[in-house]
């Protein structure tokens, strides 16, 4: 009863594309499941680069509570070797926490994925955080 009522809301196109759903159901969860996968792995990768970007500029900048300017006038001086943080980690794709789009794990696309403010605000934020503790 309740099949028939769900069909006839849907209209005719809606019934096809329920019917194309019943028949592929397993092969659509499995790409959507294997999406999922990939995505929460590449996550892993941004946290796991930030993190370790985070500590080693920690140690190589000096930071005073009234210079934050200074931590971004040094990460323009800083040589920051981006190979090592694409050899940290195996997975190859690379997305940040709300992003849902893949990115091949790159120079270009890490220093796109972390300009000079966002890792400016970063460590001024771990600078802080240290400080409190």
């Amino acid at each position: 009863m309740i099949y028939i009522v769900v069909r006839s809301f849907l209209g005719p196109g809606g019934t096809a594309l329920l019917d194309l759903y019943l028949k592929y159901s397993l092969y659509i969860n499995g790409i959507i499941l294997l999406y999922v996968l990939l995505l929460v792995i590449s996550r892993r990768n941004y946290l796991t680069i930030s993190n370790l970007l985070i500590q080693d500029l920690n140690n190589k900048i000096p930071f005073n509570k009234d210079e934050q300017i200074q931590i971004r006038t040094m990460l323009g001086k800083i040589q920051i070797p981006w190979d090592d943080y694409i050899k940290a980690t195996l997975f190859p794709f690379i997305t940040p926490p709300k992003g849902w789009i893949f990115h091949l794990k790159t120079v270009q696309s890490l220093q796109r994925l972390y300009p000079p403010e966002r890792l400016a605000e970063a460590l001024i934020k771990e600078k802080q955080n240290l400080e409190k503790d």
